[in-house]
């Protein structure tokens, strides 16, 4: 009977010490027979041979079956369940078996080294120093081939590679490759089937037969205790690949990655057969021939990526050939010298070429990726002789307090550390065991590639390459996100699917899952906190899930509100608060504001994302002249300008423009562009680079301390628990704060505690996390590189990707525009081959470009992100939609693409909450209302109306806009800002206005119910007015207010407009609040527009004042009334008379229709007569004898009033009266007031441009432009001003109380020039002007002037236009009584008006019209008439001025005739009469 098993060394042998003697030259190991029993070496030979069986077994077959059915059984079953039976068996296998043997290899090591030493036969040196290669022959020392096959195992398990697989083995050959294509490999002891010879990559059926001696199994029935054993170890191995190969399948499926039914052959045919090998393997327990024990430890499954095959991908390929699993062959003279784990603190030797990883911190908690779990003071690397992680190319490093994780460049993670929550590997049970050494994570994310992993305290999550985010480990606060949207979890439907979820520890620890982001989003980096997680996705999203504090988030990833429509470009999470950046540099904190980490003293908690309140930037504003272009204004945002020049988009200051972010446990710092550190929070051990203190709560700086030539620059930070890694452009990393042991010796210097940790050795990337750092320093060119490419989902042409994006937001979006360049450029090509038959026909590639087109604008961000300066996506837009030049033909299937693409852009900023609260998620909008589609006049709106329907109905725009006007505060004034400041006069005009006042003229024109019932126009509107503010705001206005008239509101019936005004009138301030009124935005009406309105409203006025004094006549029977304000005066007395009549008549007389009627003259007053008199009255009002103005301005043409005229009170009283007198009645005046006078009237506030006295602006203007210190040396001003009265007596004006001892400096220059500009245009003519507005009033107090018009408008009102374009009046005459364009009479008179003078060509404008002014528009807009007179041609001309006609007789083709004739009429005719 064998004897019973015995542990030996950790590993469980068959055969014992006292094993038969007489063995068979194929006894297991391949030992060679023994002459002598009792000879010691030869006993103890086999005992070790006996214990090398087992652990031959584990290191030949990891990865494959333990055991299984034999050959001929495989070979006996159907192709299919082959297939099935080759993917189960790939899937059951050994990864743990190589932590288990360490110590049996140990012990056979001892073993053998003591009989070697007692030993003094002719093998005991060959037993220290074998060949390297096995030997078979009889003849040889028993020691000797001991030795040789402990040295070929000890080799195996000392690089990690299965004995099966190992180029370098010396025990197996291949004998012969059946029809199956699997090749048969026969050890001296054991036999193996593997899957070398398969095309499919699939594992083929393994069986594994050791025979003895005798031909029957080892392990019979006398070796029950072990084959239990190992059918529990069995049963669990199938368990766990059970499990794992549905989870699998269900993440791929669930997850939209890949179809269920189609995924991997092998793997759905393990499903369909799943229960069949429950049986078989069941069966198979009892004839298992293994012989290993895995010390509590059960064999993993790994089926796409092991430890057998670090660097295969997901089908066992190795993608970089062979030499990726070569071992070194170098000969070792002694087995004792073999690698083995190194010490703590040994330093190892690093292969030339290759990437070189160091890791330095506390190791108590097994996660700085060494092969021990201790302390390493001082950075120490990892070669790939001795380290897992040290031979792959890592693409990240993530560290908590608890555990680390890297990714590798062929995508597979490992990881290690204290297994909490199964955070290290969730197929281990044991939740407080500590693996030290990194363990590889293909058996819990199968064949998944994994670019970038982050971790928290008790979770993981890893970013795969098709942008699913996995995560696993405590799931509490719903962290690990795999709640569904419908209420279920993740976890749920995995224990409904059996997949083996681990409920022990409060139901909260889950295995690898796909987080539930939203439908459509790939991530693009994550990052775990201590019991949350946020994930940035490609379309520069923020998912976020978990709680921390008091702060819940939702157990579903979801959008952030706050952070709705803004270009995110980075996302840090720290243990209890989190900081996002912006593609432009502004940085954005919520979470636990301990010590102030968030930016801000106070509150405690931030519940949203809020402003890292960062210094002011020490640079200086740069001054750009106004006459360069570019847009009005500069932006009100802090720290944001045009560094770069007025015609470049503004930016952030680089010294506070944040590049990267770190957050520690209550502290952050942040990397600036100019390359210095932006910190906050805890800085109790120094952790913020300076001085240790409790904390510092206000953002403050931190320079390099190392000053040079050349500065240097932080580029990079990553911060743990109390200490952060900073990288810098030199390729040295530094470092701050402690790991709470003694660590590297601190810098003596007293303001910083910045301590160079690597110096010299081209640091490429570094990581930290808990008390643990790393750093990647660049020992190969393509270190940290990919080495499989992912397409981007986004540019797809008939299925194939047109570009590779890696998945990441910033790369990604930067890849869809150039993508899109060369889209347009190749459809523009193919537009020029397109034959002139063929024309009208779009080309093949206009449907990748729609498409690309339309998903662009369907994520704000990124549009956000790529276009800063909007004339930039001006030009793409109108290179997309038009396919010519001249922008004449539009491309229909874009117009499309383009409205879907902004109608998704729209519909996901209100699905996701955006908040619109911070100036970089407001722009988007501005973006999408730049649309060239809104305001192309090609484009039809409305359906059934011939061309390209673009936005039917407007619901589009509609949509857009309301969600403008829905903007809180801070929104708003954001949005104007960006306007302001990013767009020209120009583009403003254009890509703004247009667009609106296209769609309003749209919803007026349309026929139907009545304009006031439009839901629309209200919103439109809205957002008009608010444009048409800011523009006023600006010195100078930005564009002219010209730009904001409306043709179809000007174009409404004057009926229907003075009724908008009368309801608006009589309505109350909360019913002009809550009720639209077209009269409340004036701008949007035409100055042609309002003098209509103006006069159906100063003609009702005159209705009501005319019947006011109605009364019933008796005499008559009926009733009477005197319609008209009758002025019948002298032309000798013209001012007194005139001055009597106005001061005696009634208010109500004034506002009837005026008539005068000059005394002794027959001509009857239909206009002209009225037009005449204020001429002559003004003329004499404003004659310079009467004292009253003063003249300035060019050539001292304007009016202003003389402060020291007070004597006339009433004159300026009847100028007012006149003033408003020819304003009523629809008169020009020939006057010319300054604008300041016009602004008073209108109660309009006055400033420095107002200023009647151009040389005094222009001085207050330098003195408020000199930078200069010295202001009182240069200038000697003091608060007051000397004048000269009527008689020239000189008087000293103070400005204020004590003005004539203040001096004016650099600090009060601003207050002087306010006081002085309010003492000239209002304190110095306060009397002189109350009498004239007094006077206007008396007659316009009832009018709407105040709300409706304008400064400049007013003016043209009062005086016309004084520019006379008579070209433009010959363009619009109308001719009577035989007279046409072409009579030579009339072509002499256009020849006489042209050669004119400038004079008489007022003249004669005045003689004709009665006026020298032209009405608002110009003369195109007066209504003039030639009307043929004496046939003869023996009178002069006259005219009815009333009717703007003049009365040409008829001169026939003599020129000289006409000229004398109209000269003497112009020059010297005066009055009226009747013929």
């Amino acid at each position: 009977m064998a004897p019973q098993p015995q542990p030996r060394g950790g590993a469980t042998a068959q055969a014992s010490e006292e094993a038969p003697t007489a063995n068979n030259a194929e006894n297991t190991g391949g030992t060679s027979n023994t002459n002598s029993e009792s000879t010691t070496a030869s006993r103890v030979a086999s005992s070790i041979q006996a214990d090398l069986d087992g652990i031959e077994v584990t290191l030949g077959h990891v990865g494959l079956p333990v055991g299984g059915t034999s050959a001929a059984t495989n070979t006996s079953t159907g192709a299919g369940a082959d297939r099935a039976a080759a993917a189960a068996s790939s899937l059951i296998g050994g990864r743990a078996a190589f932590e288990s043997i360490g110590s049996a290899l140990g012990g056979a090591r001892a073993r053998l080294d003591a009989v070697t030493q007692a030993d003094t036969g002719p093998g005991a040196g060959s037993g220290g120093g074998g060949s390297g290669s096995s030997s078979n022959s009889s003849s040889s020392h028993p020691l000797v081939d001991v030795a040789d096959r402990l040295r070929t195992l000890e080799r195996a398990y000392s690089s990690r590679v299965p004995l099966s697989r190992w180029s370098g083995r010396s025990l197996s050959r291949v004998d012969e490759v059946d029809g199956t294509g699997t090749t048969t490999t026969t050890s001296t002891g054991t036999s193996t089937v593997s899957n070398v010879g398969r095309e499919d990559g699939a594992a083929a059926p393994h069986a594994t037969n050791i025979e003895s001696s005798g031909g029957r199994n080892v392990l019979d029935d006398d070796s029950e205790p072990f084959a239990d054993s190992l059918k529990d170890d069995r049963r669990n191995n199938l368990a766990r690949t059970t499990s794992a190969l549905l989870a699998s399948r269900r993440l791929a499926a669930e997850a939209g990655y890949a179809d269920a039914n189609g995924f991997d052959a092998a793997q759905a045919g393990v499903l369909s057969s799943i229960a069949e090998r429950r049986d078989s393997v069941a069966a198979s327990m009892a004839t298992s021939s293994s012989r290993v024990s895995l010390e509590g430890e059960t064999a993993s499954a790994a089926a796409a990526d092991n430890d057998a095959v670090e660097g295969t991908d997901a089908d066992g390929d190795y993608p970089h050939g062979e030499e990726d699993m070569q071992v070194d062959e170098k000969p070792v003279d002694d087995p004792t010298t073999l690698p083995r784990p190194p010490p703590g603190g040994t330093k190892t030797t690093t292969v030339p070429g290759k990437p070189v990883i160091y890791s330095w911190g506390i190791g108590s908690a097994g996660a700085l990726l060494q092969e021990d779990a201790v302390d390493y003071e001082s950075p120490s690397n990892m070669s790939a002789a001795d380290s897992r992680v040290g031979k792959h190319q890592l693409l990240s490093i993530a560290a908590s307090s608890n555990h680390a994780a890297v990714s590798t460049a062929t995508g597979s993670v490992f990881s290690c550390g204290t297994n909490v929550y199964g955070v290290v590997d969730p197929l281990e049970g044991d939740d407080r065991a500590m693996i030290v050494r990194p363990r590889s994570m293909s058996e819990s994310l199968g064949a998944a590639r994994v670019v970038s992993v982050s971790c928290g305290v008790e979770h993981t999550a890893a970013v795969r390459a098709n942008g699913m985010v996995m995560t696993w480990g405590n799931d509490g606060g719903g962290r690990l996100g795999h709640r569904r949207t419908g209420g279920g979890t993740a976890g749920t439907e995995a224990k409904e699917h059996g997949t083996g979820e681990d409920n022990r520890v409060g139901g909260k620890r889950k295995s690898p899952a796909a987080m539930q982001l939203p439908p459509g989003r790939r991530a693009a980096s994550v990052s775990c906190g201590s019991a949350y997680t946020l994930v940035l996705t490609t379309r520069r999203e923020v998912l976020g899930c978990g709680s921390w504090s008091d702060l819940q988030l939702t157990p579903t990833p979801t959008p952030l509100a706050a952070l709705g429509g803004m270009p995110i470009a980075l996302v840090s999470a720290g243990d209890g608060h989190a900081v996002v950046t912006t593609e432009f540099g502004s940085a954005y904190a919520w979470g636990e504001n301990l010590h102030g980490c968030c930016g801000r003293v106070f509150p405690r908690t931030i519940s949203s994302p809020a402003p890292v309140v960062v210094p002011e930037t020490s640079l200086s504003r740069p001054v750009h002249d106004p006459t360069d272009g570019g847009p009005a204004t500069e932006l009100s945002f802090k720290n944001w300008a045009r560094w770069d020049g007025r015609r470049h988009p503004p930016s952030i200051a680089e010294d506070v423009r944040v590049v990267d972010v770190a957050c520690g446990s209550g502290f952050t710092i942040m990397v600036c562009a100019s390359g210095r550190l932006l910190v906050c929070g805890s800085n109790n051990v120094g952790q913020l680079g300076t001085a240790p203190c409790a904390e510092v709560c206000s953002v403050a700086s931190v320079e390099h301390p190392e000053e040079g030539p050349k500065k240097t620059k932080f580029v990079s930070v990553e911060a743990g628990i109390s200490h952060a890694l900073l990288l810098d452009d030199c390729g040295d990393v530094w470092q701050t704060g402690s790991f709470h042991c003694s660590g590297p010796e601190r810098s003596s210097s007293p303001t910083s505690t910045l301590v160079c940790a690597i110096r010299g050795l081209e640091v490429t990337t570094i990581a930290a996390g808990g008390h643990q750092s790393y750093a990647l320093a660049s020992g190969a060119s393509n270190a940290l590189s990919r080495q499989f490419s992912v397409a981007s989902d986004l540019l797809m042409t008939n299925g194939q990707s047109k570009t590779k994006a890696p998945p990441t937001s910033k790369d990604w979006s930067f890849s869809l525009l150039s993508g899109l360049e060369v889209l347009i450029d190749k459809v523009v090509q193919e537009e020029k081959e397109i034959s002139e038959s063929e024309a009208g026909h779009e080309a093949a590639s206009v449907k990748d470009l729609a498409a690309s087109v339309e998903e662009l604008l369907s994520w704000p961000a990124v549009l956000g992100s790529l276009f800063l300066d909007p004339l930039a996506l001006d030009r793409i837009y109108k290179r997309i939609i038009y396919s010519d030049k001249n922008r004449r033909f539009i491309r229909p299937s874009i117009a499309m693409a383009m409205q879907r693409g902004v109608d998704r852009g729209t519909q996901n900023l209100l699905s996701c909450g955006a908040r619109f609260i911070y100036p970089e998620s407001v722009r988007c909008l501005l973006l999408y209302l730049q649309c060239p589609l809104f305001s192309d006049d090609a484009v039809k709106h409305t359906s059934g109306s011939a061309g390209i329907i673009f936005d039917e109905g407007g619901e589009l725009f509609q949509l857009l806009c309301e969600t403008v006007v829905s903007l809180p505060f801070e929104g708003y004034r954001s949005f104007i800002a960006w306007a302001t400041s990013l767009y020209d006069p120009t583009l403003y005009s254009q890509l703004l206005i247009r667009p609106l006042l296209c769609h309003l003229d749209i919803i007026l024109g349309a026929s139907g119910s009545d304009w006031r019932f439009r839901h629309q126009l209200p919103i439109i509107v809205s957002i008009l007015r608010w444009l048409h503010e800011a523009s006023e705001q600006c010195v100078p206005h930005i564009v002219a207010p010209e730009a904001f008239y409306s043709e179809a509101v000007s174009n409404l019936p004057t009926e229907a407009l003075y009724e908008d005004l009368s309801r608006w009138k009589e309505a109350s301030q909360f019913q002009r609040s809550s009720n639209f009124f077209l009269s409340g935005h004036p701008f949007l009406l035409s100055a042609t527009g309002k003098r209509n309105l103006l006069q159906v409203e100063n003609q009702l006025e005159m209705v009501q004042a005319a019947t006011a004094t109605l009364s019933y006549d008796a005499q008559q029977r009926g009733f009477v009334f005197d319609p008209y304000f009758v002025l019948a005066i002298d032309r000798k007395y013209m001012l007194q008379q005139t001055l009597q009549k106005v001061d005696k008549a009634a208010p109500g007389e004034l506002r009837k229709q005026l008539k005068v009627v000059f005394k002794g003259e027959d001509g009857v007053d239909a206009g002209g007569v009225t037009k005449e008199f204020f001429q002559l009255l003004v003329a004499q009002l404003f004659d310079v004898s009467t004292g009253m103005w003063q003249d300035i301005g060019p050539n001292n043409t304007l009016h202003w009033f003389n402060g020291n005229c007070t004597w006339n009170r009433d004159g300026y009283h009847l100028v007012g009266i006149l003033t408003g007198l020819a304003l009523y009645n629809g008169v020009l005046l020939d006057v010319d007031f300054p604008v300041a006078v016009y602004r008073k009237l209108l109660r309009q506030p006055l400033g420095l441009e107002d200023m009647v006295d151009k040389e005094t602006s222009r001085g207050l203007q330098q003195l408020l432009d000199y930078d200069g210190d010295d202001v009182e040396d240069i200038f000697c001003l003091t608060f007051s001003h000397v004048l000269r009265d009527s008689f020239g007596k000189e008087q000293s004006v103070e400005l204020k109380p004590g003005g004539a001892n203040i001096s004016v400096t650099s600090d009060n220059k601003e207050e002087y020039v306010v006081l002085y500009v309010k003492w000239f245009l209002v304190d110095s003519v306060q009397d002189q002007y109350e009498a004239f507005e007094a006077g206007f009033m008396q007659v316009m107090e009832t009018s709407s002037i105040m709300h409706v018009l304008r400064p400049d408008e007013l003016e043209l009102l009062i005086v016309g236009t004084p520019n006379l374009d008579f070209s433009a009046l010959k363009d619009n005459t109308e001719y009577e009584g035989g007279y046409d364009a072409d009579s030579p009479v009339v072509v002499n008179f256009w020849r006489f008006v042209q050669e004119s003078e400038h004079e008489t060509q007022v003249r004669l404008l005045k003689f004709s019209t009665g006026s020298c002014r032209a009405p608002i528009g110009g003369l195109g807009n007066l209504f003039f008439k030639v009307q043929k007179g004496d046939p003869e041609g023996r009178q002069l001309p006259s005219s009815h001025t009333c009717f703007n006609t003049l009365i040409l007789p008829d001169y026939g083709d003599d020129y000289d005739r006409l000229k004398n004739a109209l000269s003497r009429a112009v020059l010297e005719c005066e009055g009226f009469g009747l013929q």
